[in-house]
């Protein structure tokens, strides 16, 4: 969950980039997947919105300001900072009481709703109740399978190299994998293993594992294409011999 703190003002002024970089992109095309990706995953990890609240004090999803879709669907407005809150034409002028949101506090309160819509008076964005829904689990599946993983002799696992190469990921993980003399180098592959695809990452490495494991996972983790997973195995390992069959993205 996103770290709240209440004294600061909320702003999201990543997340309102890519929203404005969203209004120059074609529809359907591969540049416009991957800003729905990082936008999806600028939500789930790191966003904060201001909700207004209908009645101070209370927290239940009664309690904050809704809207009617044309459908007659009703959605919960959440806003990036105070100035897009203020294009509501309700909200110019007069002062509103204003609670923070995180996706886990959005996602506790779908059941009464159709779904969220970010800034709906600016840049519309609509977040349906499935979405956040899968945003919320891929969220949860993140944080269990970014660590090692073993494989044995029994498990079926297919390796191939991703068709679209998570490029800004391997960066992130060279720049940590810099900092630690102990990483000598990490090769990435494509892994099916049953109906599960994720990012495979062998390490060759000297030192402690549970560490180093650690710090690679935290710098993917902002990279990581909202669905996918990624699993981590030692070079040292009979798997990770056999998987690092292709040159290494990071070398010491």
């Amino acid at each position: 969950m996103a770290n709240v703190d209440v004294n600061k003002p909320v702003e999201n002024p990543v997340l309102v980039q890519l929203f404005e970089e969203r209004k120059n992109v074609q529809a359907g095309d591969e540049k416009q997947l991957q800003l729905m990706n990082n936008i999806c995953r600028y939500i789930a990890n790191d966003g904060l919105f201001l909700a207004v609240l209908k009645a101070p004090g209370k927290d239940s999803t009664k309690s904050y300001e809704l809207i009617t879709a044309t459908t007659g669907d009703k959605y919960l407005p959440v806003y990036t900072d105070l100035e897009n809150l203020k294009k509501h034409p309700m909200h110019q002028k007069a002062y509103v009481h204003t609670g923070i949101l995180t996706i886990e506090h959005m996602s506790a309160m779908i059941e009464h709703v159709a779904g969220v819509v970010i800034n709906p008076f600016s840049h519309n964005f609509v977040v349906q109740k499935d979405l956040l829904e899968h945003m919320m689990k891929t969220k949860k599946q993140m944080n269990l399978t970014l660590q090692e993983t073993e494989v044995d002799h029994d498990t079926q696992v297919k390796l191939g190299d991703p068709k679209n190469y998570p490029q800004e990921m391997t960066d992130a993980i060279s720049e940590y994998a810099k900092t630690n003399p102990d990483i000598n180098a990490i090769y990435l592959r494509l892994m099916k293993r049953e109906d599960e695809i994720s990012f495979l990452l062998v390490v060759d490495y000297t030192g402690d594992r549970g560490s180093i494991f650690e710090g690679i996972a935290r710098a993917a983790q902002k990279y990581m294409p909202v669905n996918m997973y990624l699993n981590l195995v030692s070079y040292e390992e009979p798997f990770g011999k056999d998987a690092a069959t292709n040159e290494p993205f990071y070398k010491k």
